[in-house]
């Protein structure tokens, strides 16, 4: 018994011995870190002044050089501060120091490090510098694999790969943003506006491929979201969809597509679809497209007996002069109470202002 007893305090001892030794060294770390960082802040504004420097023209590093022995991490930060102060030439120059003082590429090698904090730092500090080209080669793919990182402060920092111009990366973040959750989604899919007609060729048509009509709303929604030109000459199976909420994303989606025979068939039977919600969609377009072809199924849509439809599409027809502004007039004075009440007050409109046709609708 007497030996169990000193063999229990031998334990204890031993663990409050590395308690000891583990408390210590935190300690130590902690005191080193502050140190450290008392150091940081004391040559910060030396190092605002070395930077100042070099982005006014002058090619001598060798004051920077000194930085990066002695205040490395304090250097890099403020190269990656500065980043969102400067523009042009001036920051351009910034890159190419974080590049030939291997800044970046030891980011890369931290963004996939086991520690989060330095993951989270690296992958930041990469996403400052994703407007160059030659650190989205570098870091592309590894930003890329970030977008699987069980945090999602990682995760959101790491679709800045979208800013890269490399077609395979801003295909992948293409599928990324239809995949991911909604918070990944707001990072990406206004950056993929800028690469809207690379996605055309070949990601997007991918995209409408799948036979899901949930997954075809997705798409089309975010196409829609972008509100630019894009070159998809035939959205005809789309727009007559069997599931209606694809046949509402894909009108809407042909006032930003060409007006081909195709597109221009598909907005002609929209504004006779049964559904009151794709006709509002295809007034909609129509008004923006302003197509002449559309005037007699736009005028037909104030007599389908749906107020809100017939708003819509006396809106759209306040948005075509002179012959859409003829129709509202013939309609003011008609028997019909609905579409009476729209063109008046679309013809109230016209002369207190442009008609909003989102507004409306």
């Amino acid at each position: 018994m007497r030996l169990i007893l000193i063999g229990l305090l031998e334990a204890e001892a031993v663990w409050a011995l590395a308690l000891i030794v583990l408390l210590l060294g935190a300690m130590t770390m902690r005191k080193r870190n502050r140190r450290r960082r008392e150091r940081g802040e004391a040559a910060a504004p030396a190092i605002r002044e070395a930077l100042a420097v070099y982005m006014g023209g002058n090619s001598d590093v060798t004051r920077l050089r000194a930085f990066r022995k002695s205040h490395r991490l304090e250097l890099a930060r403020t190269i990656v501060r500065f980043q969102s102060r400067v523009g042009g030439a001036e920051r351009e120059r910034l890159v190419e120091l974080a590049l030939n003082f291997g800044f970046v590429e030891g980011w890369c090698l931290e963004a996939e490090s086991r520690s989060l904090e330095k993951r989270r730092e690296a992958l930041g500090n990469l996403a400052a510098l994703s407007h160059s080209p030659k650190v989205t080669r570098l870091a592309g793919e590894i930003q890329l694999r970030a977008l699987s990182d069980p945090d999602e402060q990682v995760r959101v920092q790491a679709c800045a790969l979208v800013y890269s111009d490399d077609p395979n990366l801003v295909s992948k973040g293409f599928e990324l943003a239809l995949t991911a959750s909604p918070l990944i989604r707001l990072q990406i899919a206004p950056q993929l506006r800028r690469h809207a007609a690379m996605l055309c060729e070949s990601a997007i048509p991918k995209a409408l491929r799948v036979g899901h009509a949930t997954e075809l709303v997705k798409v089309l929604r975010l196409l829609n979201s972008w509100e630019c030109h894009l070159p998809l000459a035939d959205l005809g199976d789309f727009a007559s969809h069997i599931d209606e909420g694809v046949r509402i994303q894909a009108i809407k989606l042909l006032a930003q597509a060409p007006p081909t025979v195709e597109n221009r068939r598909a907005l002609l039977d929209g504004l006779v679809d049964p559904d009151p919600r794709v006709a509002m969609a295809a007034a909609v377009s129509a008004g923006r497209l302003k197509l002449p072809a559309v005037l007699p199924r736009l005028s037909g849509c104030l007599r389908r007996g749906n107020e809100a439809l017939a708003h819509t599409a006396a809106a759209a027809l306040a948005a075509m002069p002179p012959l859409g502004w003829q129709s509202l007039k013939h309609y003011a004075n008609s028997g019909d109470p609905i579409a009476s009440a729209a063109a008046r007050q679309a013809l109230q409109s016209i002369q207190t202002g442009p008609a909003h046709l989102e507004e409306v609708a």
